[in-house]
């Protein structure tokens, strides 16, 4: 069973408040609840903060763990919510592929500037297509021997039957049982 998203303050707040509220239409009661909510102080708050903070840290670490039992990619495959190949990468054990070079700039740009790389990228963008081959090479060497390490990876990954294992469970979970054909890792 996937973990359910728990409710905000202001939802836990909205639920409690409201079965003081006379009879009333839905919007009315609504509005008077975000009302009373925005008027609030943060100590007022504190106590539906606290509990829905709590809540979503359980709903973290519950998520973080279906998701690397492979519950997900089952409910995905089930669901036809995403493809094949990608369900055949879902497998928590497969190693993860390494950033290219450019990747790899990228973060160190961003490692040296302490912004964050998505208000920064279109600057490093044109570093990078500015930048002779002698510069590049630094990083796309990097890039080489991260993707050799990767592919010893997999291979000791694909050797120890594990990917095999993940394949054979995917196929049992796909709708109507179908067969997954050609499809690789």
């Amino acid at each position: 069973e996937r973990p359910r998203t728990p409710a905000t303050a202001f939802v836990l707040f909205s639920k409690e408040r409201w079965r003081t509220l006379p009879k009333m239409p839905l919007t009315t009661g609504a509005q008077l609840l975000s009302q009373e909510w925005n008027s609030m102080t943060d100590e007022e708050k504190g106590p539906y903060v606290q509990q829905s903070d709590s809540a979503f840290r359980e709903y973290d670490a519950e998520l973080a763990e279906y998701r690397r039992s492979g519950k997900e990619a089952i409910w995905k495959a089930r669901e036809g919510r995403t493809s094949v190949r990608k369900l055949l990468s879902m497998d928590p054990e497969r190693p993860k592929q390494p950033p290219n070079s450019y990747a790899l700039f990228l973060a160190e740009a961003a490692s040296n500037t302490g912004v964050p790389a998505q208000q920064h990228n279109a600057g490093v963008t044109q570093t990078w297509k500015d930048m002779g081959d002698e510069e590049k090479a630094v990083y796309q060497e990097k890039a080489k021997d991260l993707m050799r390490a990767h592919k010893e990876e997999m291979a000791e990954y694909v050797s120890s039957g594990r990917a095999a294992m993940w394949r054979e469970m995917v196929e049992r979970h796909l709708p109507g049982g179908r067969p997954l054909g050609a499809f690789q890792l």
